[in-house]
């Protein structure tokens, strides 16, 4: 576990940036701070009080954080009354970044200020990112604006780091025939991906599920009716893909979701 090697290392304080939910729970069609209006008001059912509330069992059940203490959680992920609390000694995670709009802005500019707010109230000397699921969203605030900040080290956790080992082995030494799945919703994020992965012949097929399929179905002139779609992206190239949502390139084929 990361926390515990941190805490191995000698660090005397540990500050947690996570997130919960997306930008459109928070702020819907607003993609900059322009007319946001309720910028860091908590959604009680995003927060991350219950986060802090299990991270303090697991910690204490691993014999991590002593019986006396707990993961502090604080109201706000930046401002002087949240760098007065995690000013001291012990484990603090920030409430939900998310709750900001500068996390997300489609203002570079936001952003990079946000991530300077950010570093002001954390003024963190070290930054590990734990998580592989977001370690692709590196135009967020807290992810990657924030690391040009930080003087220190920036270095992948444990989990990342697998992850990252386990991909490199497979992309460098394939043991075919490869069969690869990839689900989700943001589609825009992973079409590039997606196309290296049979121009470059690392899968024998490739196979979407979930929400993913759906721009490639909707380009056949599928009807999706509600299903989840990035309406402001282009995929009219997935017209290449065959009536039944596959895709044939040489040997490899890349399979999509019957419409039924």
């Amino acid at each position: 576990m990361d926390i515990r090697h941190i805490l191995k290392q000698g660090a005397r304080t540990i500050i947690i940036v996570s997130h919960n939910g997306v930008r459109e729970n928070f702020f819907k069609d607003n993609k900059t701070s322009v007319g946001v209006q309720n910028d860091g008001e908590i959604h009680h059912g995003f927060s991350l009080k219950p986060v802090a509330k299990r991270l303090t069992e697991i910690l204490k059940d691993k014999k991590i954080l002593p019986k006396d203490r707990e993961v502090t959680i604080t109201d706000d992920c930046i401002g002087e009354k949240v760098k007065s609390i995690i000013s001291g000694e012990g484990i603090f995670l920030l409430e939900n970044v998310m709750f900001r709009s500068g996390e997300t802005s489609e203002d570079d500019n936001e952003v990079m200020e946000f991530a300077r707010q950010l570093h002001n109230t954390t003024n963190c000397d070290v930054f590990v990112n734990a998580d592989p699921v977001t370690a692709h969203m590196g135009q967020h605030a807290s992810l990657g604006p924030i690391t040009r900040l930080i003087s220190g080290p920036k270095v992948a956790g444990f989990l990342l780091t697998q992850e990252l080992s386990a991909l490199d082995n497979f992309m460098r030494h394939p043991h075919k025939p490869v069969v690869a799945i990839i689900g989700g919703a943001n589609v825009s994020a992973k079409v590039q991906a997606m196309k290296n992965l049979i121009v470059y012949g690392k899968v024998d097929k490739l196979i979407f599920v979930g929400g993913i399929a759906f721009p490639f179905l909707k380009a056949h002139g599928h009807n999706v009716d509600n299903c989840m779609f990035e309406e402001d992206q282009d995929f009219s190239g997935t017209k290449d893909w065959n009536e039944d949502g596959s895709f044939h390139c040489g040997n490899r084929t890349c399979c999509g979701c019957r419409v039924i």
